[in-house]
């Protein structure tokens, strides 16, 4: 299935202390093994240093290349190098593009030129769940293929979104392909094997780590033309990732959250550099000069019948307790319990913690 060509990559880059920038420094001098194989320490060590540079050979042949491949055992698991075409041209324009990509599932959404990165906290409030949600469906329904990290919080959400309308998500896991973190998003992993796509520049087995997530950033938001950050503290790995959107020369936007609310500090203060402000998707495609469609009708939804549509008056993004929204509807505690589990069935609304409820999207 692999050439030696091949091998012989994916071998140098399980190498200790040869990572992206060292990968395509070599392969831009050198262009093949043979080259490599054949060249003098004295020609290498300027790109791998010295000591990698007089035992290259021995440490080649104690790779272990061929066990991170048998670990990609399904027929939709394989590895992307960067000198083949099917790499994805945003990535290559990189100063440190990811030499090889491990990938999980649909490799041709890829392939779609139309991507927007969603991106945010671990712990989102209801509000910004909502409004990822929202972005997350209206870009897809736009025919975008809707990028981010498979973390808890607000990455799960826009993926979980898209899955719902049957549209292309891409997850980029800071960690090896074959490893589900967080366990909790089993089910979505799971899901997005199936039907979206999971890529990590991290070969099967590995870890995640606090150093590679922040590496894991900088795909995310390489990939795509603009990334959208949805909720985030002035510390958060969404941050990073407008980061390095803005050193990559990509758009960033955001969403405008409550001043009080201190998960919107890191909203806010791109604001205040300059990211651009997202209310609907018009604002993204105007920016990042794509044009708008027409787009497809969302995934219908029971209509809420005349009595379920007086308590979703009642109803906004922010949780309500259920004798709150019985007081103010003026219905029985029983009959509103019952009218609001028939809403959250239906889609309309979503149960929180302490027994609230709020809209959803």
């Amino acid at each position: 299935m692999y050439s030696a060509e091949e091998r012989f990559w994916i071998s140098l880059s399980l190498i200790r202390g040869i990572g992206p920038v060292r990968l395509l420094l070599i392969w831009e001098h050198f262009k093949n093994s043979g080259n490599i194989l054949s060249a003098a320490p004295s020609d290498l060590a300027p790109i791998l240093g010295t000591d990698i540079s007089c035992s290259l050979k021995k440490l080649l042949e104690g790779s272990e290349a061929e066990a991170v491949l048998k670990k990609l055992g399904r027929k939709d698991e394989g590895i992307i190098f960067y000198f083949q075409p099917d790499y994805p041209e945003l990535l290559k324009a990189l100063s440190d593009p990811p030499f090889l990509i491990y990938y999980k599932g649909d490799k041709k959404i890829l392939e779609n030129p139309k991507k927007i990165a969603l991106v945010g906290t671990r712990r989102p409030s209801p509000y910004g769940l909502n409004v990822c949600r929202f972005l997350a469906k209206k870009m897809s329904a736009q025919g975008f293929a809707v990028v981010s990290g498979l973390a808890a919080g607000i990455d799960a959400a826009a993926h979980q979104a898209v899955l719902e309308e049957g549209g292309e998500t891409i997850a980029v896991l800071g960690n090896g392909t074959d490893i589900i973190y967080p366990p909790q998003n089993r089910k979505l992993y799971e899901k997005i094997g199936e039907k979206g796509l999971i890529i990590s520049e991290f070969p099967p087995g590995t870890k995640p780590e606090k150093f590679t997530f922040p590496q894991r950033n900088r795909i995310i938001s390489g990939l795509v033309p603009g990334v959208v950050v949805v909720e985030a503290p002035l510390k958060s790995g969404a941050l990073n990732t407008a980061q390095h959107a803005l050193e990559q020369g990509r758009e960033v936007f955001t969403v405008p959250g409550e001043i009080f609310n201190t998960n919107f500090r890191g909203n806010h203060q791109i604001l205040k550099e300059g990211a651009g402000l997202v209310e609907d998707i018009d604002d993204i495609l105007d920016e990042i000069n794509i044009p708008s469609v027409s787009r497809p009708g969302e995934k219908s939804r029971k209509k809420p019948a005349a009595e379920e549509e007086k308590i979703l008056s009642f109803l906004d993004y922010k949780p309500r307790g259920i004798e709150e929204i019985s007081f103010m509807s003026g219905e029985p505690l029983e009959k509103t319990v019952r009218i609001l589990l028939d809403l959250e069935l239906k889609g309309w609304i979503k149960s929180g913690p302490g027994s609230t409820y709020f809209l959803w999207r």
